[in-house]
């Protein structure tokens, strides 16, 4: 454990280091133990190649570095707390030791041939002076020079990772009495009843089968007399008391799985991603996750100027009248993010997917279901998942809200109208993707100026997006509105941003001329360092 860091060696070294030594390695945000930046479960079984390595601390210089442990590394931690008292284990080897940021210790083992070390946390129970855990399959600890945001501490080899050594025996035969006591007898050898060794681990494993394939509410009626039945077939049976108890624990923890509850128990050792954290370790966590994604349109510069380009995690809500380019503002966004290989997917509900192909000249790059499913938010969410997935999608346009909204369903319009765009704001955050969301606007007068008021039924999708970007034509020039005629709209368009939540804009408008001549969108009337927005590129592709 140090107060400062070796300045001459960057993590990147360090991480190519433990990369050559042959271990599994992935980064977490820096100062933190259990926040990593990528999803780590793969490197369970899968090494990261060196370019990924690279990647991960060129963009995260200061990330700390998690080694993987287990099979795919071929060592497993002996982890002890800074209380632990040392005597109480005979060391006898030289081996590889970490001083944690927290003053605990990391001992690094070799596993042995034919050997399965499986992660075991609390090997000797609660108490501080006996606390440790074995982290094996299905593992990772934290290594040096990583640090700790609460303690301002540097992990530190106290034995460099070169002197990985060998197990002691002592240490070997814990583990395989661990393995032994957890290993699990096939359950129809455990229905016909166990012998006095094995009763404990078999009711656990009993209790928790007839626990899961019974209704809750039927617990009492069906399941525990079900534990008794197989409790008589034990030779010897054991002590019912001791028995309930057992059956009480797991059922409460069955329980508050299936309501998505966890146990105050749980909760002591809780390390998901809402776990509770310090100010400080979440400044770190900020600070190295300052806005770096900010996806621009570039092809129109006002919009860009206005709200500053567009981050993971937020809402926009496209609205405006009928007709008036809400759908092909999309298809120009669509394009300028495909030029800048920034993965679009597109949930094209008014039209279906030849009309909308139909609609380009040359097809930019961009990914849509093959068929669209209306009124399902789980399938939609489903379908988003899949594309990042598959195709590292950073963008969603949605055309339009009316075709996820379940219009039967029993319950206030505007109320559902805010759950489902509060929905779609959370599958935004969780996904790391931008979504933009098509939503009509009442009908309005010709010479009347749109406002998030005018969007049609509930004013909860405005307080709910992140921004409401409205659109609109404007008649050509000199007509005169007459009761019972048409309008013939023009070149000219208005863009109003809206109550933008992260630059603070509540409502700035500006105008756009499309000229066919040149294939240029201008800004009527944007000050002189305002450049024009050139879309020659646009109007070879997009049809009309």
């Amino acid at each position: 454990m140090s107060t400062e860091k070796n300045p001459l060696i960057t993590n990147l070294e360090i991480a190519l280091r433990y990369h050559n030594l042959g271990f599994s390695i992935f980064p977490l945000w820096k100062g933190t133990k259990g926040n990593p930046i990528v999803q780590w479960k793969k490197y369970i079984s899968e090494k990261p190649t060196e370019d990924e390595i690279k990647n991960w601390w060129t963009k995260y210089p200061e990330a700390n570095i998690a080694i993987v442990t287990g099979k795919i590394s071929g060592i497993f931690v002996l982890d002890t707390e800074k209380d632990f008292d040392l005597n109480n284990i005979k060391i006898l080897n030289r081996t590889s030791t970490v001083i944690t940021g927290r003053g605990g210790r990391h001992f690094y083992f070799k596993i042995p041939k034919d050997t399965e070390v499986d992660t075991h946390i609390e090997i000797w129970g609660k108490d501080p002076k006996n606390k440790a855990d074995i982290k094996g399959n299905g593992g990772y600890v934290v290594a040096p020079p990583s640090f700790n945001a609460e303690t301002k501490n540097y992990y530190e080899w106290v034995e460099d990772i070169a002197y990985i050594d060998f197990p002691p025996e002592w240490l070997l035969e814990l583990i395989e009495n661990i393995n032994t006591e957890k290993s699990s007898i096939p359950f129809h050898e455990v229905a016909k009843g166990v012998s006095e060794g094995s009763r404990n681990v078999s009711a656990t494993s009993f209790i928790g089968h007839v626990l899961l394939k019974t209704q809750i509410d039927m617990w009492e009626m069906v399941a525990w007399p079900a534990v008794l039945s197989w409790n008589s077939k034990n030779n010897p049976p054991l002590d019912e008391t001791e028995l309930r108890s057992t059956f009480d624990s797991i059922a409460r923890r069955e329980f508050n799985r299936q309501k998505g509850m966890v146990t105050k128990d749980d909760l002591a050792s809780y390390d998901g991603p809402d776990k509770v954290i310090s100010s400080h370790e979440m400044k770190n966590i900020i600070n190295a996750n300052k806005l770096e994604y900010k996806y621009k349109s570039i092809l129109l510069a006002p919009l860009d100027r206005v709200c500053d380009g567009f981050v993971p995690g937020e809402l926009i809500v496209i609205s405006g009248p009928e007709k008036m380019g809400k759908t092909r503002l999309l298809q120009f966004l669509t394009v300028a993010f495909s030029q800048q290989s920034i993965p679009v997917l597109w949930f094209t509900y008014e039209m279906t997917p030849r009309e909308f192909i139909d609609r380009y000249k040359n097809l930019p790059i961009f990914y849509l279901p093959m068929m669209n499913k209306s009124y399902d938010l789980k399938w939609l969410e489903s379908r988003i998942i899949e594309a990042k997935k598959k195709y590292d999608i950073k963008v969603v346009m949605i055309d339009h809200l009316g075709f996820i909204l379940d219009a039967a369903q029993q319950q206030n319009l505007a109320v559902q109208l805010g759950t489902v765009v509060r929905f779609l704001k959370s599958v935004a955050r969780e996904q790391e993707i931008v979504i933009f969301l098509v939503h009509h606007m009442r009908r309005i007068e010709v010479d009347e100026q749109p406002s998030v008021r005018d969007l049609r039924d509930s004013a909860l999708i405005a307080a709910e997006a992140d921004s409401t970007v409205l659109i609109w034509r404007l008649p050509k020039p000199g007509q005169k509105k007459r009761k019972g005629e048409s309008v013939e709209f023009g070149e000219e368009s208005m863009i109003k941003v809206c109550n933008h939540r992260r630059t603070g804009v509540m409502e700035e408008t500006f105008r756009l001329r499309f000229d066919k001549e040149t294939g240029h969108y201008h800004e009527i009337g944007g000050s002189s360092n305002h450049k024009e927005v050139d879309i020659d590129d646009i109007t070879k592709i997009m049809k009309g």
